[in-house]
């Protein structure tokens, strides 16, 4: 073969081998990088989180500090499942919405009852789907939510799967070794293969699967709009409050305390 011929050959297969490393090394870093975005995303989640237990406690506060909680969910048909758990978890919350005006005690106690749901369905809703902004460029946005980031890691743990499957280090590997016959032969003169070595790579540097939503993050229900539970909210909190009235002056003169705070 001619100097000139050896030339193009060694010249063509070191492109081969610049064009294989960067979309083995560049799919990797791409995943890696958005790995990263997730989980940046995952986290500002826990804040939006946050903001639901905090209304729940507030709410569960005013039904006899979390006493008739569970009587007021079924009222509504929903399952709370970690809704109840939230006092536990944030601590009491007392406050943040103004006592309604009313003129009889129990109406303005059944009033501040369903203000504290409205806020409670709003965190839910925004935790859940998420609710548009505008951001600092004035271009419509929408914040960060557990129906997104659900979707986004299972398509993740898709890519991770496609990746260590279609793009392992071994196959690397075995494309690099194809290009030099030389290699090969001396592989098989000295019985020195890659057998074996390959399989522990592909283990050793494989992506593992990202861990979603659903093992970490409260599973919060979907809750009915205002004016579908209005009708149900507003005697059953005026019951409530003439069965125990003496504790119910108590709630309300704590949480207009510190509402005033």
């Amino acid at each position: 073969m001619s100097k000139d011929l050896h030339a193009y050959a060694d010249g063509l297969v070191e492109e081969t081998l610049v064009e294989a490393a960067t979309t083995f090394f560049g799919a990797r870093v791409a995943l890696e990088r958005e790995i990263e975005r997730y989980r940046a995303q995952a986290e500002e989640l826990i804040k939006v989180e946050e903001q639901v237990l905090l209304r729940a406690a507030a709410l569960h506060f005013l039904l006899l500090d979390g006493a008739a909680a569970e009587n007021f969910y079924q009222l509504l048909g929903v399952n709370p499942g970690h809704l109840l758990d939230a006092c536990e978890i944030v601590g009491r919350s007392v406050g943040g919405v103004e006592i309604p005006f009313a003129l009889l005690p129990s109406a303005r106690y059944a009033k501040l009852v369903l203000a504290a749901y409205g806020e409670l369905l709003h965190a839910v809703d925004a935790y859940l789907h998420g609710e548009y902004y505008t951001d600092s460029r004035g271009r419509k946005r929408l914040s960060v939510n557990y129906d997104q980031l659900q979707k986004w890691c299972n398509q993740l743990n898709e890519k991770i799967s496609a990746l260590n499957n279609n793009h392992s280090p071994s196959g690397a590997l075995c494309f690099v070794k194809g290009l030099d016959p030389a290699m090969i032969g001396k592989e098989r003169l000295t019985e020195a293969t890659l057998e074996g070595y390959t399989e522990e790579l592909d283990r050793e540097l494989a992506f593992a699967p990202v861990e979603c939503l659903a093992m970490n993050y409260l599973a919060a229900p979907e809750l009915p709009g205002l004016d579908k539970v209005k009708d149900a909210v507003m005697p059953f909190c005026r019951e409530l409050y003439c069965q125990a009235t003496p504790e119910m002056k108590k709630l309300l003169s704590e949480w207009k305390r510190a509402s005033q705070e």
